[in-house]
């Protein structure tokens, strides 16, 4: 079984600096609800419920992680571009539609 130890702290420390970001900029967290959040957590319920099945899950595991980790960058993306909060944001495209649109 490949070590995801590298993996869940990335996972650990990229969910809490979009947390930290979101607080920073907007003093409350952000309720995306994000395409690639949705993948996340559904790669990682897919996932969690393979290794218990199984009680072996090399690939998709590793698989989950980097797109919860990717799903983490594009929070963070997108509290960028937003100039105020919004929540039901799908993708940082709509965000900079979002951002285009209030100027």
């Amino acid at each position: 079984m490949l070590d995801f130890a590298p993996l869940l702290l990335i996972w650990f420390v990229s969910d809490h600096l979009a947390l930290l970001f979101d607080w920073l900029k907007f003093r409350r967290f952000a309720a995306y609800h994000a395409w690639s959040a949705k993948l996340g957590g559904l790669l990682l319920m897919s996932a969690l419920f393979w290794l218990f099945a199984v009680g072996r899950n090399d690939f998709l595991l590793g698989a989950a992680l980097i797109a919860a980790i990717l799903a983490h960058f594009e929070r963070m993306i997108i509290t960028a571009i937003l100039p105020v909060w919004t929540p039901d944001v799908a993708h940082f495209r709509a965000a900079l539609r979002l951002r285009r649109a209030a100027r």
